[in-house]
């Protein structure tokens, strides 16, 4: 049963969609652009969307497409136009939205039925996402497989338990374990990448062990404002609980160097977490320092290809290991990209599914 939002001013219409049952029709029908957004982000799982080309509102129709887009990139449009309108229809066109009618012109009958035979399959979506990701794939298999002949493999950190030998040139288990036995002083750096700290994020898919010590460097200037110049560290840091910190870089750098940071962060803490973005004076530096860089992806086909080519850009850029590379999957499920399809897109880079409410399984990253 296909889930239906109508904005179409038209009674009759609406009457006889929610007298269908193939069809589930919100109860009301909108009556102005700016309420559809409402609606939406209070509930965004409809499959349908039907849009009277001059429903009123502030909001332009290019603008509201683009909107609900944000917020249901998955939603497919209808559009009913008054009279002609063929610079409005290129835009939709441009916008991927191909189904457009006629007031005047409208069969009710054959308005349905071209509903119904416009909807597609779960199954034949998934065949569709799986064609343009195997395109990606084949473009990019060449460079992928160049990046796995000249780096080697990444050398196990003391720090981690693998199951899997690697002298037999068997696959790393995903779930790598933090060694329970080291040493105080051992410590560990990575970076989470162009990703908004979230400490649900951290306890969920970071943490081994709650009771250790992490650091987050942050670059976000809101946090603590320092007036005295002063030289200790403990002066830059914030509090989120006893064993979660942050350190506002941007006022530690201005009175201190960055090569006494790590040293002194290294005492106190077993994970520093730089909260890192592509704007970064210190990029370089943060990047070669780290033992492991994050990335959090969310799973479509457009960020695919924008991280792909990222992660490729900061390859060639800073010469650094892909094997050092992991991939967090934003709220994988079963209707998810395939899993395969997206590692192998990201050859050499380690690629995890995040833990999702929806799932009890629990994959700890570091």
């Amino acid at each position: 049963m296909q889930k239906i939002l109508t904005a179409i001013n038209n009674p009759e219409l609406n009457s006889r969609l929610k007298a269908d049952k193939d069809f589930n029709v919100y109860e009301n029908d909108i009556q102005y652009k700016e309420a559809i957004i409402d609606i939406l982000e209070e509930e965004n799982n409809f499959d349908i969307i039907i849009i009277y080309e001059k429903l009123p509102g502030e909001i332009s129709i290019i603008d509201l497409v683009k909107k609900i887009k944000s917020i249901n990139n998955k939603i497919n449009f209808i559009f009913i136009f008054e009279n002609e309108n063929k610079e409005l229809e290129k835009e939709l066109i441009n916008e991927n939205i191909k189904n457009i009618f006629y007031n005047k012109k409208l069969n009710f009958n054959q308005f349905i039925l071209e509903i119904k035979n416009n909807k597609l399959s779960e199954e034949e979506k998934l065949k569709k996402q799986i064609e343009n990701l195997e395109k990606i794939i084949s473009n990019k298999n060449k460079e992928l497989l160049n990046y796995k002949n000249n780096f080697n493999n990444k050398k196990l950190n003391n720090n981690y338990l693998i199951n899997n030998n690697l002298k037999n040139n068997k696959k790393i288990n995903n779930n790598l374990i933090i060694n329970k036995n080291k040493l105080k002083n051992n410590y560990k750096i990575i970076t989470l990448y162009e990703s908004k700290i979230n400490i649900e994020l951290i306890n969920n898919n970071l943490i081994y062990n709650e009771n250790k010590k992490i650091i987050i460097i942050d670059f976000n200037n809101k946090n603590k404002l320092i007036k005295k110049e002063n030289n200790k560290i403990n002066y830059y840091i914030n509090k989120y609980n006893k064993n979660i910190h942050f350190l506002n870089f941007n006022l530690y750098i201005k009175n201190n160097k960055i090569n006494n940071l790590f040293f002194n962060l290294s005492n106190k803490y077993d994970l520093i977490i730089i909260n890192l973005n592509n704007k970064n004076k210190y990029e370089k530096y943060f990047l070669n320092i780290s033992e492991e860089i994050i990335f959090i992806l969310d799973i479509n086909l457009n960020k695919i290809k924008e991280l792909n080519n990222l992660i490729n850009n900061l390859i060639s850029k800073y010469s650094i290991n892909k094997n050092k590379i992991n991939i967090l999957l934003n709220n994988y499920n079963k209707n998810s990209i395939n899993y395969k399809i997206i590692k192998n897109i990201f050859l050499n880079c380690r690629v995890i599914k995040k833990l999702n409410k929806n799932n009890l399984k629990k994959e700890r990253l570091l």
